[in-house]
């Protein structure tokens, strides 16, 4: 068993986060505003729409319709954060931003192979691993088939090789790896950053051993805190730009146990002291009203149907 790292001194306080989110969110709503265009014009902000057929259309748009429903997707989760906080209680528009990440996902996988087959002598890697996070958000939320496609599309970034950050980050590569063992497959980097508590916590999640997967996570919780800073020259940390206080990790790894039926401890920590810090019970989530008029709008214009591109990228 690993020692613990202790918490990372200068964490901070959720206050502090909550303060930043206020800062932030005026702009993030701006892109609110364009989808909102978007569904009742078919532009997008001058733009044309995105489409679905053929994968030989110009990628511009939609590498910009896939960062303004990201955009979207961070804004209600920076407003679910702060709800959550005041009412202290989950709140729902937490979950609200999952169909936004997985659409946008989507659409960055999307953007690529379009990338691929447009200029065939050349290749984007505009994939980053941090889109793993969403992954595991949506596990802990309760949101199985929302966390199992998200982790698809990213596996598929990986195997492609459209990912630009492979040298860096072991918790996202830890989500990543998670998925595949609980799935029995085998990933598709041989290469890749790793941390020894990570490691262990791989290694151990399957065991029926309560007191020693509780070690293996409160271990892991202390790591989370450490890579919760802001970068530096020497190196890049997963959350210096969000999901700060949000144990993303610890909770898909719960979530998975459970899964299995194996029993989950009650962690006695910090981060685990949030609304969000908790399971919360299986459901299927549909999009909200803005995305499902964004996507019938889509549909109409350019029979854009996320579930069939979900399905041809994943043939490739």
């Amino acid at each position: 068993m690993i020692e613990r790292p202790s918490i990372y001194k200068r964490w901070g306080k959720v206050d502090s986060n909550l303060a930043l989110h206020a800062e932030l969110t005026p702009r993030f709503y701006d892109d609110l505003r364009k989808l909102q265009q978007f569904s009742l014009t078919g532009i997008l902000e001058g733009l044309h729409p995105i489409t679905n057929e053929p994968l030989d259309r110009p990628y511009t748009a939609d590498f910009l319709f896939r960062h303004t429903l990201g955009s979207v997707a961070y804004l209600w989760l920076m407003e679910g954060e702060t709800e959550s906080v005041k009412s202290r209680h989950l709140s729902s528009t937490l979950k609200q931003a999952v169909p936004y990440f997985y659409t946008s996902r989507l659409c960055d996988l999307k953007s690529h192979f379009v990338f691929d087959k447009k200029f065939p002598n050349r290749k984007l890697r505009q994939f980053s691993l941090e889109r793993s996070c969403a992954a595991a958000f949506a596990f802990g939320l309760g949101l199985r088939e929302a966390g199992k496609k998200i982790a698809e599309i990213c596996l598929v970034a990986l195997r492609q090789d459209y990912c630009f950050d492979v040298a860096k980050y072991p918790i996202f590569h830890f989500i990543l790896r998670l998925y595949c063992n609980w799935q029995d497959k085998d990933y598709p980097l041989q290469d890749f950053p790793t941390h020894p508590i990570m490691e262990g916590l791989l290694a151990e999640w399957r065991t029926n051993d309560i007191e020693r997967i509780e070690g293996w996570l409160l271990a892991a919780c202390d790591h989370h805190t450490h890579r919760a800073r802001p970068d530096n020259n020497r190196e890049f940390f997963e959350f210096s730009n969000g999901w700060r206080f949000y144990p993303i990790e610890i909770l898909m790894v719960l979530r998975l146990r459970q899964y299995l039926g194996l029993p989950n401890p009650e962690l006695d920590h910090p981060i685990m002291k949030f609304p969000w810090s908790v399971l919360s019970p299986e459901m299927s989530l549909e999009p909200d009203e803005l995305l499902q008029a964004v996507l019938k709008r889509a549909k109409e214009d350019e029979d854009f149907d996320p579930e069939l591109l979900y399905q041809e990228l994943m043939v490739g």
